[in-house]
């Protein structure tokens, strides 16, 4: 969940959003994960990580493009009132094209180029972008659409979908996901169905939604039954999440010393179980 945290925070920063149907990505199975006694810390793994996602937005937000959206979220904010628009031209060629009005922009890119290292990576795709904040400024809505593909001359990774970002002055902020992705290089894609976190102030809540990764063979439900409740650098005092894929479940569980008890039932009649206390940051 941290590196998949880090991935969305530069997508939030964008502010970005659209309604319109999106490419699919993901080419890995559909039907329910396997879970075995063997998987259970890859299947937890890659719910922390957004299964695998972390690797496919290297492509999408490592290189060229972290850097082109970062120069259009610099170059908005220099103009008055974020609105205007303007043309940058990639270092090894291309462009990338960045416009905006008081409540919606997009950021297209076109072969736009940017070296890092020896390797030069070639971004092509937008994203769309729309939000509203409240009169009284108690809070505030965003939404994009994405479809990017970046190659770094033999791979190219891709991605698209939407999320919707809804954040208010208490410091919760709740972010919606529906994504696809691949990573040219591994060959491994992700799917995000729905997919639910909530954050205070920088803290994680709760997650629920749908998880399908080619790392883990299909999909699991990811559910909160009991939020969790902590600080940024005090860890968590209270929480529940659950991983289903079948009839199989995977529990963690904060216990009273602040550490998380991990319950895998493998079968789903109890016939089966793996269980562990680590600290809690290596799940969550």
């Amino acid at each position: 969940m941290k590196k998949q945290l880090i991935a969305l925070s530069i997508v939030a920063a964008l502010s970005a959003c659209g309604e319109e149907e999106m490419p699919n990505y993901y080419t890995g199975a559909t039907t329910a994960a396997p879970v075995t006694v063997d998987n259970v810390d890859t299947i937890v793994a890659a719910v922390e990580d957004g299964g695998s996602m972390s690797d496919a937005f290297d492509g999408m937000f490592g290189g060229s493009n972290l850097k082109a959206m970062r120069k259009s979220v610099i170059h908005a904010r220099e103009m008055t009132g974020d609105i205007g628009s303007y043309t940058e031209n990639g270092d090894c060629g291309g462009t990338m094209t960045f416009s905006a009005t008081e409540t919606s922009g997009s950021v297209t890119f076109s072969n736009y180029c940017e070296p890092e290292g020896t390797v030069e990576y070639v971004t092509n795709g937008s994203i769309v972008m729309s939000g509203s904040v409240a009169s009284d400024g108690s809070s505030s809505s965003f939404s994009y659409t994405m479809d990017l593909q970046v190659s770094d001359g033999t791979n190219t990774s891709k991605s698209a979908g939407t999320m919707s970002m809804l954040m208010d002055n208490t410091g919760k902020m709740t972010l919606i996901l529906n994504l696809t992705a691949n990573d040219g290089a591994s060959g491994d894609s992700v799917k995000l169905e729905n997919y639910e976190i909530v954050l205070d102030s920088f803290v994680f809540v709760s997650t629920a939604g749908n998880l399908c990764s080619s790392e883990i063979e299909g999909c699991v439900t990811v559910s909160t039954p009991v939020e969790f409740v902590g600080t940024l650098f005090g860890g968590y005092t209270a929480g529940t999440l659950r991983i289903a894929a079948g009839t199989a479940t995977i529990d963690i569980v904060v216990n009273n010393s602040g550490q998380c008890d991990l319950t895998a039932d493998v079968n789903g009649d109890g016939s089966e179980l793996v269980q562990e206390t680590q600290n809690c940051s290596n799940y969550l």
